[in-house]
């Protein structure tokens, strides 16, 4: 029964975290799923031909189906959505890009919103992001286009920096965004590529702890959906 239980525990801390640190980082959700039903397979044709003998050489032949299968019926995306043009799974997130309703737009995990959105030829995305550009009128500015500095916490594809360079011009923009993949997709499909706009690839309360910038305007967009989303604007720039 010792014997047992230690097994069982030394599964269960291989189990827990080899998929959360190597597998998954590298391989993918799916695939990790692939893995771990291969390995049980292999466990299981172990049993049994240690238990059959030579009777179990029949078995052999279900590697040989699935692989056969695999190549014949290839997967496709991990959760089809209209308009699908991009999908990928980084260390963070669950990433979809998708062409819909006359945008771009940049779709996280679920899917339940959209992080990012982008219309060629538009200023305005026709989103969340619009409302942030009424940021300055709330701050203690004679004149909006007095900015010096913004910060974007949470900067996903650019959208709100986008807008603002439109709106206000080039004003010092620094991006801060979690997840690097997220920032690829950004300057890949969203011509994230403002010569104002610093991105910073940590987190974002790490960021402003260290950062020796002051700004005008701070927008909190970091969330997972449907949670909340902050935007903040100080009366002071050393706030």
């Amino acid at each position: 029964a010792g014997t047992i239980y230690a097994l069982s525990t030394l599964g269960s801390i291989l189990g827990t975290f080899l998929p959360t640190l190597l597998v998954i980082p590298r391989l993918g959700t799916s695939n990790t799923f692939l893995l771990c039903s291969l390995v049980l397979l292999v466990v299981s044709l172990a049993g049994l031909f240690s238990r059959l003998g030579a009777r179990a050489a029949w078995y052999l032949l279900l590697p040989l189906l699935i692989f056969l299968l695999w190549l014949l019926l290839p997967g496709g995306p991990v959760k089809p959505v209209p308009g699908l043009i991009y999908e990928k799974e980084s260390s963070y997130n669950y990433i979809q890009v998708a062409d819909q309703g006359g945008r771009r737009v940049l779709m996280l995990n679920e899917g339940q919103a959209v992080h990012s959105a982008y219309r060629p030829g538009n200023v305005l995305s026709g989103g969340v992001w619009d409302y942030f550009l009424l940021a300055p009128y709330f701050g203690a500015f004679p004149d909006p286009v007095q900015m010096d500095r913004i910060c974007m916490i949470g900067l996903a594809a650019g959208t709100a920096s986008k807008e603002y360079t439109a709106i206000y011009g080039p004003v010092a923009i620094d991006g801060v965004e979690l997840d690097p993949e997220i920032v690829g997709v950004g300057r890949r499909f969203f011509a994230m590529d403002e010569p104002n706009l610093q991105v910073y690839v940590e987190d974002g309360r790490y960021f402003l702890r260290r950062t020796d910038h002051t700004y005008d305007v701070i927008i909190a967009d970091a969330y997972r959906q449907p949670y909340i989303c902050l935007l903040y604007t100080s009366d002071a720039a050393d706030e």
